[in-house]
């Protein structure tokens, strides 16, 4: 049941609320991190080059830079895709 308590779950709305930057991202990295990373909650999940088209692959890339956040490349690797989009790659 998806309104049981520990249930979480993200559902649209029609009268969204403005989230401050601050609230939708964590830091990485602890006090001896010479280049912590500041990372959003939400991020484009694993998914790798054979599985997706070149064309997909370049969208999320360019969608994760202009929003903000991160690209995780999956087990494929990196291609020129993912680096021409500009977003941020894990």
């Amino acid at each position: 049941n998806v309104y049981d308590n520990g249930y979480e779950y993200a559902a649209h709305t029609l009268f969204p609320k403005e989230a401050s930057a601050l609230e939708s991202r964590v830091l990485i990295g602890g006090p001896d991190c010479q280049v912590p990373y500041s990372a959003d909650l939400l991020n484009v999940s694993a998914m790798s080059y054979g599985a997706l088209s070149a064309n997909a692959i370049l969208a999320l890339s360019t969608a994760a830079q202009k929003g903000d956040f991160y690209h995780n490349t999956g087990e494929g690797g990196m291609s020129r895709f993912h680096l021409e989009g500009g977003g941020a790659l894990a």
